[in-house]
């Protein structure tokens, strides 16, 4: 069984202590759902600059942790972002991509383009992300969400 968005977010919610959240498309729509917290920031309406906007933040401030929630459509806008992120190295961002393979969910469920052959797990690795995993269930990504908030480095 799949995870939501809304799972995805009650998650990293439940594990990220201080860090800044950026947000944009489906997941921000998700973590609107949850309880208020002070540091989500939402990216919209700059579609495809989760990533830019979380690694200046993460330069920023390097104490604190910076998770970007991307999706697939969103991120494949601005797939420079992920060269930018891992040639800065900052040593404080996590990187979460959720994949639904549609642009607009819920809104017009547009297919996203490639959504079926896309590896966007190696491109991070090929774009030099000290850190890239796949995960497909709650179990998994509970335990690699704190894995990469616990590295020093970039995460995907």
């Amino acid at each position: 069984m799949s995870m939501t968005a809304k799972r995805a977010c009650e998650i990293a919610n439940e594990v990220r202590g201080d860090a800044i959240v950026v947000s944009t498309m489906g997941s921000m729509n998700a973590f609107d759902q949850l309880p208020r917290h002070d540091l989500t920031v939402a990216c919209v309406p700059l579609m495809g600059g989760a990533a830019s906007l979380g690694l200046g933040l993460a330069l920023a401030r390097p104490e604190r942790n910076v998770m970007v929630f991307d999706g697939d459509a969103s991120l494949l806008m601005e797939l420079g972002g992920l060269v930018s992120v891992a040639q800065a190295a900052p040593g404080n961002f996590v990187h979460v991509l959720l994949n639904n393979g549609v642009q607009f969910a819920g809104l017009g469920n547009l297919p996203t383009p490639g959504a079926i052959g896309v590896d966007f797990v190696g491109m991070a690795r090929a774009c030099g992300y000290v850190s890239a995993v796949r995960c497909s269930n709650e179990e998994d990504f509970k335990e690699e969400l704190g894995i990469a908030l616990a590295l020093d480095g970039t995460a995907f």
